[in-house]
């Protein structure tokens, strides 16, 4: 298994994350995982293992990818032609919005695929807080590579 450096467990990372946007507010939280000088939810080398997104697909918070945020995550996933042959960028953000929205939060099993298009199996938990429901906090690691 492999974890890009990820000392904190993702269900454990996204239980904090989650709990921090019912008592600071989702603006603040954001501030955080969007400053790429901040160390709050960063791992031992810097990365930003959080990704939040708006029930409409909008990336409010894209962990290491700072230019997705703002971006519709269908459009991401069926831009890239390799993994859009894999999973759609529809079917994607709803198995997304479904293990968050399953109580105390749920686990997605999906296929994704580098830009050298070495294909791989990523695990996310996901969850949304309670005060703002119109979102989603998830994070992740790849379970095997091919």
């Amino acid at each position: 298994m492999r974890s890009a450096g990820l000392q904190v467990p993702p269900k454990a990372l996204v239980t904090s994350v989650v709990a921090d946007v019912e008592v600071q507010g989702l603006d603040s939280v954001l501030r955080e995982l969007n400053n790429p000088n901040s160390t709050q939810y960063r791992n031992t080398s810097g990365a930003s293992m959080v990704f939040v997104v708006a029930f409409n697909g909008t990336i409010l918070s894209g962990a290491e990818f700072p230019s997705f945020v703002g971006r519709s995550v269908q459009e991401l996933v069926d831009s890239n032609l390799q993994l859009g042959n894999l999973i759609s960028g529809d079917e994607y953000h709803e198995r997304s919005k479904k293990a968050a929205m399953t109580p105390g939060g749920g686990w997605m099993e999906y296929p994704w695929i580098t830009p050298d298009g070495m294909e791989f199996t990523k695990v996310s938990y996901l969850s949304q807080p309670i005060a703002n429901t119109d979102v989603y906090i998830g994070s992740g690691y790849e379970l095997e590579r091919k």
